[in-house]
């Protein structure tokens, strides 16, 4: 999942994990919503295709990521979406974490 098979498997497609809560280790919790303390990245890295994105996402999700990290900068919020809906969790039970750019 951390790497793009299109680009020979060589330049990550989530270059990192974002922590939420780094000197707790715990989720934050917005009094309704406990959130989980990392979340799967969605920046496309050079050379990474649409079709590598979403199918890393759909991936991640298939194997029990709740968290997703992204921003409309990241131009991958098409992708994210459709994987999300694709993938068959309920959207009530992914925390999607979003960036104003």
């Amino acid at each position: 999942l951390e790497h793009c098979s299109a680009c020979g498997g060589n330049r990550p497609i989530a270059a990192t994990t974002t922590t939420m809560a780094q000197a707790t280790g715990h989720g934050a919790s917005t009094g309704r919503l406990e959130l989980p303390p990392c979340a799967f990245g969605t920046m496309e890295g050079p050379g990474c295709t649409a079709e590598a994105m979403y199918e890393a996402v759909l991936g991640a999700l298939k194997a029990g990521v709740r968290a997703l990290d992204t921003a409309e900068g990241y131009a991958s919020l098409e992708h994210v979406g459709r994987a999300l809906r694709d993938s068959g969790v309920p959207r009530g039970d992914v925390c999607v974490v979003s960036k104003l750019t």
